[in-house]
């Protein structure tokens, strides 16, 4: 029997396949379906024949799509689904659904808080399988005589809505195959943050979950239920070695909701690393607490290059009533130590917060100024379904969208509040982007970094990308101007 993962088109550089699902202006971030490529694994091994596509990846339409999924012929599809994305998966499972007799699962972050609510308004779907499904569908595909016996999923049956009991999360991570890279090209996963020599990249998880509570954040919330789950690190480092020797991986991003839950974790992760000798070189998220000159000096020694730090805002009002636990002097430390050991440094930070004003995101705008990252990512602020901040959002009567695609964090926009509008917070989201990239003191950080710094031919790509997305921006602006004016 066969089964076709999907993860359908959305046009204009749309990735769904991460925890910030949004369109990138000029597809310079791809990262792989992870999940679906684990329970690819996981129902090849159950015996089942499976293909996967990623249609942006592939940039692949609709049409082409279909063609290719009837070729197949499958029994079983299942739907990859984001919040931003949500109005293109509903095109794509009604096209499904007049192509073929097959059964259609979703899957993903959006269905899964929603799942009552999505099996009233999208009729085609037959089954959603909740939170993480790495063998929930092989499950599925083996009870389809009796789908109460799978535990964790809402389906239909002689009219009716039926939810069976929860699925408990996986207590062995380890014991899953490695995720199916076979079945995607490993060269089409990158970001423009990651150094061009060092491809191609392969993305790795040593853990699900979080040991912190940020009422925004989407995967521990919704998938992981807020419990941290730890994978030996042993079997992480063997994983590498696997790629890195079946598909030829040089630079390994760790895909962790935190991957510095644990400080003695990552310095054992690291010393691994050296003892293996793998010679690699390697990216992760982090929090900015705990940081100290002499971990992340141990993280670049074992192939560390860059580090996504989640700033979030440069006002601490704003990050208790996030809940992000953490004060403004740890974040101006870890970005200090971490350029001075000579890691890349990469700042999120967030615009639309509660209680934001057009003071604060000019404090906000001050305080990235002085940490200096070598780059920095603006996004307009989203609530997503399933999490607290999404429930603040609603008691409150702060949204306010048309569709599904305004939760994309990059061009979208969902926040309402009497003294902010989400006009003014996308405004500022451009300005923000402007007066950074184009500061003095950043084009003399970007030059010294091209001209002595680490991969450098890297650098002077990324330099030219960095100008196009600013090019873009100030169209958009000048656009959005000169249509005001008239």
């Amino acid at each position: 029997m066969k089964i076709a993962f999907v993860d359908g088109p959305w046009p204009h550089f749309g990735h769904r396949t991460q925890r910030w699902p949004h369109k990138n202006p000029g597809g310079n971030i791809n990262p792989p379906p992870i999940f679906q490529m684990y329970a690819a694994s996981v129902a090849r091994n159950m015996g089942f024949e499976v293909a996967l596509w990623d249609a942006p990846v592939l940039n692949m339409g609709f049409e082409e799509l279909m063609d290719e999924i009837v070729r197949f012929a499958p029994q079983m599809i299942v739907q990859n689904t984001s919040t931003a994305s949500f109005d293109h998966d509903i095109r794509l499972a009604q096209m499904l659904k007049q192509r073929g007799d097959w059964l259609l699962v979703m899957v993903g972050p959006h269905v899964t808080p929603l799942a009552h609510e999505v099996m009233g308004q999208v009729p085609q779907v037959d089954i959603i399988s909740l939170g993480e499904y790495d063998e929930t569908i092989a499950d599925i595909m083996s009870n389809l005589d009796d789908l109460t016996r799978v535990r964790g999923i809402v389906f239909r049956s002689e009219g009716d809505v039926i939810e069976t009991e929860p699925r408990e999360l996986l207590r062995d991570l380890d014991g899953l195959p490695y995720p199916a890279w076979d079945l995607v090209e490993i060269h089409r996963y990158w970001e423009s943050m990651f150094p061009k020599s060092k491809r191609p990249v392969a993305t790795v998880m040593t853990s699900r979950g979080c040991n912190y509570r940020c009422s925004f954040c989407l995967y521990p919330q919704v998938l992981f239920r807020q419990r941290l789950r730890l994978r030996d690190l042993n079997c992480v480092v063997d994983e590498m070695e696997w790629l890195k020797r079946e598909f030829g991986a040089k630079f390994f991003y760790f895909e962790d909701d935190n991957l510095t839950a644990s400080w003695k974790r990552v310095e054992e992760f690291c010393q691994l690393l050296l003892e293996r000798g793998l010679n690699i070189g390697w990216g992760c998220l982090s929090r900015t607490d705990k940081v100290t000159e002499e971990r992340v000096r141990l993280m670049r020694e074992s192939g560390c290059f860059l580090i996504k730090y989640g700033v979030e805002s440069g006002v601490q009002t704003t990050l208790d009533a996030l809940d992000k636990r953490k004060t403004l002097d740890e974040i101006v430390h870890a970005f200090a130590v971490t350029k001075k050991v000579g890691i890349m440094t990469h700042a999120t930070v967030m615009i639309g917060a509660p209680h934001e004003t057009k003071e604060t995101i000019r404090t906000t705008r001050r305080f990235v100024k002085k940490l200096g990252p070598d780059s920095v990512q603006f996004s307009i602020c989203t609530p997503l379904p399933g999490t607290t901040f999404w429930d603040e959002c609603v008691a409150k009567g702060w949204l306010s969208y048309d569709r599904w695609e305004d939760f994309d964090g990059v061009s979208g926009g969902v926040l309402n509040y009497p003294g902010l509008s989400k006009g003014e917070i996308r405004e500022a989201i451009q300005n923000a982007y402007l007066d950074y990239y184009s500061s003095l003191p950043h084009i003399k950080q970007r030059i010294k970094r091209m001209i002595r710094g680490p991969e450098r031919g890297s650098q002077f790509l990324r330099n030219f990308w960095l100008l196009r997305r600013l090019c873009m921006v100030l169209h958009s602006k000048m656009r959005r101007k000169f249509s005001y004016g008239h």
